[in-house]
């Protein structure tokens, strides 16, 4: 998906992959995100983000991987007050955080399918 402010245009092609990311998202106690500088524009995603984290679960933490200030001030800006008090940053480079990215990756892969199969094994 191209990175436009209207994403309405894509709204059905991505509707399933959303809908899964509000569940997760909602289930979440740890969200680490990297590279992605959240503009103030981005209606669609703001939208998303208030939807998966309005479940029961606390946050245990929120951390951002990027190394601009700004993006940082508007992290801090746009996080709701519990998100506040579990948020950290690591201010580094996208290509330095490749390794991040990967164990996030692999982390929210496990927890993924882990809750998947916990779901349908259930009686």
């Amino acid at each position: 998906m191209p990175p436009t402010c209207n994403k309405m245009g894509y709204y059905g092609d991505i509707r399933p992959v959303w809908g899964e990311a509000v569940d997760v998202l909602r289930d979440a106690e740890n969200i680490i995100v990297i590279a992605y500088s959240w503009p103030k524009t981005d209606h669609f995603f703001s939208y998303l983000y208030a939807l998966g984290t309005a479940g029961d679960t606390l946050l245990r933490r929120f951390v951002l991987v990027d190394i601009d200030a700004e993006t940082i001030d508007r992290y801090r800006a746009m996080l709701g007050q519990q998100a506040i008090g579990v948020f950290k940053t690591i201010r580094e480079t996208f290509q330095n955080s490749l390794l991040l990215k990967s164990l996030a990756f692999v982390s929210m892969f496990r927890y993924y399918f882990a809750v998947r199969y916990s779901v349908r094994r259930t009686p």
